[in-house]
């Protein structure tokens, strides 16, 4: 895969990863989204493209050639190492502001990125592709700050795909968001009289208690905690299975008659854990 008019190398000498200025244009990672992908280009930062084979991709020398892709703003800073220093004042200031990304998510219509200075930042799949008009990246204050009163950033992680993303705290706190909050973020920007913003989810089960990772689906989700226990949370869709719990017509779960059985079990179910030495064990706890 090859990139129209960007500049980039896929592999290094080790010895040469030890400098920022050795490693500019270097593919650091990727993620992948709904319908778009994205990849983190030393130096350029962040960038995404949609996969269109008509109109955005062509075949070169046996290599796919991606003819539109866009840098994703505030996410190029480079944190200097060891003996280095800033270059000039806007860097530094960028540094303190903004800092260098760690870890992103793409999600159906957004990016979502946290720095190393625990700040957490939004850019919208919104550009012109004929002016090259490009919308900033904004920063999501609500989400990031200790609390209401303390507005120091905070953020350690972010993870998630599709329409919702969980923030992990330095605290030990673990917030689950959506892509409405982000819309409702980015309509205030312009708007007369702004909306007020849906609070993030705060499932008690999750807070300070180890959660290293998220897998999350549509209507459901996963944790993974640093003790090796897997807790599960969200809609259980009628003998899909999402949670682990099996079908409905098991009648394990509340002895249910099948005929009888929700549709969904949506916001009942506050956590579920499996045992990791015998995955027949669990225990559920429900919101009534």
């Amino acid at each position: 895969m090859k990139f129209k008019n960007l500049d980039y190398f896929e592999e290094a000498p080790d010895e040469q990863r030890q400098t920022n200025s050795s490693s500019i244009g270097r593919v650091r990672s990727i993620v992948a989204g709904w319908d778009k992908s994205s990849a983190y280009i030393t130096g350029t930062g962040i960038i995404t493209w949609d996969f269109q084979p008509q109109q955005n991709l062509h075949t070169e020398d046996e290599c796919v050639v991606i003819q539109q892709w866009v840098a994703v703003p505030r996410t190029s800073y480079l944190r200097p190492h060891g003996s280095q220093r800033e270059p000039d004042e806007t860097s530094r200031k960028t540094g303190k502001d903004v800092g260098e990304v760690m870890n992103w998510v793409v999600l159906e219509h957004y990016v979502v990125f946290v720095t190393d200075v625990g700040k957490l930042f939004a850019f919208p799949f919104r550009w012109d592709t004929d002016t090259g008009m490009i919308h900033d990246s904004i920063e999501l204050t609500g989400l990031q700050s200790l609390s209401e009163d303390d507005t120091t950033p905070d953020v350690a992680d972010v993870q998630g795909s599709f329409r919702t993303f969980a923030i992990f705290k330095r605290n030990g706190e673990v917030l689950i968001s959506n892509q409405a909050y982000l819309f409702t973020v980015f309509q205030n920007t312009t708007a007369i009289s702004p909306r007020p913003l849906e609070p993030p989810k705060k499932i008690p089960a999750l807070q300070n208690s180890g959660v290293i990772q998220i897998a999350i689906g549509d209507y459901h989700y996963h944790a993974l905690h640093s003790s090796g226990r897997i807790t599960s949370y969200g809609t259980e869709p009628r003998c899909s299975g999402a949670l682990g719990l099996g079908g409905w017509q098991e009648q394990i779960l509340f002895g249910w008659p099948a005929d009888d059985a929700p549709e969904m079990m949506e916001a009942l179910l506050r956590g579920l854990w499996v045992d990791r030495f015998n995955l027949e064990r669990f225990e559920s706890q429900f919101y009534f």
